[in-house]
Parts: structure tokens; C-alpha cells; sequence
């Protein structure tokens, strides 16, 4: 999970930096991108943010990364998002707390011509560059199947026991 996580933060680099959207290498040496986690807290979304951090390096752009420290505080996701659109970077990438709460900002940024990227929940207007997340209702369903297998041999370990951490069971 965690090498998929930092190759869509990959992607989603490589993605803005090619369409265009960069800044001027003159007035910038590097392209500045905003990536907009949902909370910095969360051990979830700090391998997103390293994720982020390492595609940033490998690509030669600045990720500048912001996120409230809980989930729960949507004003805060608005204020970085506001503060971020300012700035005038070359893409803002956002996880957005609840669907309708950063319609407007989208908005406002996109006709700016700044591109916008939503990833992991999806934000309740049409009006920005890109979106990304997983098909959770497709992972279910395979997690499923796998589990409705037969357990494997006497003494081996289930596959999806063979680590304590879910940030360990990645690949």
C-alpha cells in the first residue's frame, strides 16, 4: 500500500508537471506544488505525505505540504486551501475533508488557471483538473474473495496476517 501511495503521488507529479502547468523556469527555479493532506495526524495520510515528499525530490519540484492535524477541522483544510491558491503555484493538489466544502475554493482557483488535483475523496463540483483515488468498492470485493478462499496449510500463516503494521504490508 505504501509503494502505491507513493507512486500516485508520482503520478500525480509527473501528470502536473507535464501538462503544462509549471511556472516559468525564470522566475522559478523549481515548480512549486501545494499537496493538501486531509490530516497530519494521521499515519495514513503521513505516508502520503512522504509519498509526496519523495516524487517532489525525485522530479525537481517543490511540494509544499499542509494539512489540519485532525480530519475534523474543515475550516482549517479551507484556510491552507485559500492560502495556498494565493501563493499562485504551478498545481494544488487537495484530499478534501467533506464534498461540498472546498466547492467554491476549487472553483475560484481553477478559473485563476491554477490546476487543481483531488485525490482520495471526491469534491462536489466538475470544475478542476484531475481526480484520483482507489475504487474502494473493488478492493472490498477482492479482499473478499481472497478471504473466502481456503485457509492455507496446517502451521502457515493467513496472507493478510504475515505483518503486524498496515504500512508494512505493502508491495
Amino acid at each position: 500500500m505504501k509503494l502505491m501511495l507513493q507512486l500516485m503521488a508520482l503520478m500525480v507529479l509527473v501528470t502536473t508537471l507535464f501538462t503544462g502547468c509549471g511556472q516559468n523556469d525564470a522566475e522559478n527555479s523549481k515548480t512549486k506544488i501545494y499537496f493538501i493532506a486531509k490530516a497530519s495526524e494521521s499515519e495514513f495520510w503521513q505516508v502520503v505525505m512522504d509519498g509526496a515528499r519523495s516524487a517532489g525530490e525525485e522530479l525537481g519540484a517543490k511540494v509544499v505540504i499542509q494539512a489540519p492535524v485532525a480530519e475534523s477541522d474543515i475550516d482549517k483544510q479551507i484556510s491552507i486551501f485559500n492560502t495556498a491558491a494565493l501563493t499562485k503555484p504551478a498545481a494544488i493538489v487537495v484530499a478534501p475533508l467533506l464534498g461540498d466544502s472546498l466547492v467554491g475554493p476549487i472553483e475560484k482557483t481553477v478559473r485563476k488557471g491554477i490546476p487543481i488535483i483531488v485525490i482520495n475523496s471526491a469534491a462536489n463540483t466538475d470544475k478542476y483538473t484531475s481526480f484520483l483515488a482507489s475504487d474502494n468498492t473493488k478492493i472490498g470485493t477482492t479482499a473478499a474473495r481472497k478471504m473466502a478462499e481456503p485457509a492455507p496449510t496446517r502451521g502457515a500463516l493467513w496472507p493478510l496476517l504475515k505483518s503486524s503494521s498496515p504500512l508494512a504490508r505493502s508491495g
